[in-house]
């Protein structure tokens, strides 16, 4: 009989722990922006909705950083993303951006059509620096 070691009882002999890759859906935003104030209620309604779909192995976390948290947020995400790339604002405010793997891609489409932003949002960027809806496989 083969004695396990404490770290193997209750596993398996040869099963590791897969650690799913996350798919980071996330915005910054500024306080008095305009933009950000029309995308407040669309992003609440798209969260919602995608928080709801059923996900086969892939982890979905959100990401939201106001302007003045930019510097405190972005630790904290280097912390649990140590592999990710860190989002950055892009052309202003909101900035809505996927992060997968370790490339971030960001939209550039118009931010008040939901359903194409949802589609975008869902879409699994595959190898290349492809960022658009079009590229990836749809979950």
């Amino acid at each position: 009989m083969v004695k396990q070691s404490k770290k193997m009882k209750g596993r398996k002999r040869g099963t590791r722990r897969n650690k799913l890759t996350p798919l980071i859906i996330g915005k910054i935003h500024a306080v008095g922006c305009g933009h950000c104030q029309i995308l407040a209620p669309i992003w609440t309604h798209m969260k919602s909705d995608i928080n709801k779909i059923s996900m086969n192995n892939i982890e979905i976390d959100f990401i939201e950083m106001e302007q003045s948290e930019i510097p405190t947020k972005t630790s904290r995400f280097r912390k649990k993303y140590p592999k990710s790339v860190v989002p950055e604002v892009q052309q202003g405010y909101p900035t809505i951006f996927k992060g997968y793997g370790n490339k971030i891609y960001y939209y550039d489409q118009n931010y008040k059509d939901e359903a194409a932003m949802k589609t975008w949002m869902l879409t699994i960027p595959t190898t290349g620096g492809c960022g658009d809806a079009k590229c990836g496989l749809s979950i």
